[in-house]
């Protein structure tokens, strides 16, 4: 049988104010917002992960079947581990390919917050 699918909402709220991104002090900032190193470190990353998984987002691996980095506790897709080219940040029992230096310094920076 099919099921009629309805949305429902709720008529009390909580209105939380999001402050604007100037808001935000230097600190917090580079916490929540991405610069550009960071965006291309995503993107690169999302890119092999992606067709690792034949370009089917059906079938992405799940964070169960994921590695999990010793010492940031950052889930590693199992790509970087087969590949033996974990890049992305620091993890424990793998070494990092050779980076160039803005990547080795975002990642030292990453290290130090």
């Amino acid at each position: 049988s099919t099921q009629k699918r309805q949305v429902n909402f709720q008529e009390t709220v909580t209105v939380v104010p999001i402050p604007m991104r100037s808001e935000y002090s230097v600190r917090i900032r580079a916490r929540l917002f991405s610069d550009s190193v960071e965006t291309s470190e995503n993107l690169e990353r999302n890119l092999v992960e992606f067709t690792a998984e034949n370009g089917d987002w059906r079938s992405v691996c799940l964070e169960d079947e994921m590695f999990l980095c010793g010492v940031t506790r950052e889930l590693i897709h199992p790509v970087h581990v087969e590949t033996e080219q974990y890049v992305f940040g620091s993890a424990e029992g793998f070494q990092p390919s050779s980076l160039s230096q803005e990547r080795q310094r975002y990642w030292n920076d990453q290290d130090a917050i």
